[in-house]
């Protein structure tokens, strides 16, 4: 018998879980980083690191909440990918790495202070020549969910033992630091009854040029940048490559 999923890994699944446009670029920049293993900064519950899994590639799983990575490391199973349930903040994984990425504007989770201190220690996780991928929300003022034709956007959805559960955004918020994203969660369980909650995340302003910016300071050369388009549930993202010049 199947373990019962965390309602914390649920939700993760069905907010992120189908969120596929970024994949292709994560495998083509891991093709190209010399046979060498990748880090996956806020791995969560296995989106990107279980598609390079499966295709072949050695990972190193990074995620802070114990229940996303003990979801992670079971799903897996069999191939080679190697969980670490640490904060990125004070990560000392003993070796070098070729790439490192950090996908779905992880980053921007982090307060100003937080994401240069991640920063520095991937910088030191780095291969001379490594790349570190860090993708970026685009502009979110002006989106609002609420605003499509006068309708909400069709929630995520997601059945896990007879429970449905639903995430629907309702609201953006742009504030001068920061950018508040609401959605409301339902739980609907078999017998029909309903609960309710509101959750909301904040992403940090951050531009491409800043983030270069402060690459440049940790011997972090910025490289080409990649766009990853909007889809009709997710809004456009670019992704700042900084790669480790020799000291």
């Amino acid at each position: 018998m199947k373990p019962r999923l965390e309602d914390e890994v649920i939700w993760h699944d069905v907010e992120c879980g189908g969120y596929s446009a970024d994949l292709a670029l994560w495998r083509e920049l891991a093709a190209s980083a010399n046979a060498g293993a990748i880090i996956d900064v806020g791995a969560g519950s296995g989106r990107v690191a279980l598609d390079l899994g499966l295709n072949g590639y050695e990972v190193v799983a990074v995620e802070l909440e114990p229940k996303l990575a003990a979801a992670l490391a079971a799903r897996a199973d069999g191939l080679n990918i190697a969980v670490e349930n640490i904060d990125a903040r004070k990560m000392t994984l003993g070796r070098r790495f070729p790439l490192c990425l950090i996908p779905m504007q992880t980053i921007q989770l982090f307060e100003p202070a937080d994401r240069k201190k991640i920063l520095e220690v991937l910088a030191d996780h780095l291969e001379v020549g490594g790349r570190l991928a860090i993708a970026l929300a685009g502009p979110l003022e002006g989106f609002d969910p609420g605003l499509v034709a006068g309708l909400l956007p069709i929630p995520d959805l997601r059945e896990v033992d007879g429970i449905v559960y639903a995430s629907q955004p309702v609201a953006v918020r742009v504030g001068p630091q920061a950018s508040a994203i609401e959605r409301v969660r339902r739980r609907v369980s078999v017998d029909g009854s309903v609960q309710e909650s509101v959750d909301v995340v904040e992403l940090h302003h951050l531009s491409a040029d800043e983030l270069e910016s402060e690459g440049l300071s940790l011997g972090l050369t910025p490289c080409q940048r990649r766009e990853i388009p909007e889809t009709d549930e997710h809004i456009a993202s670019t992704v700042v490559v900084l790669q480790l010049s020799p000291a």
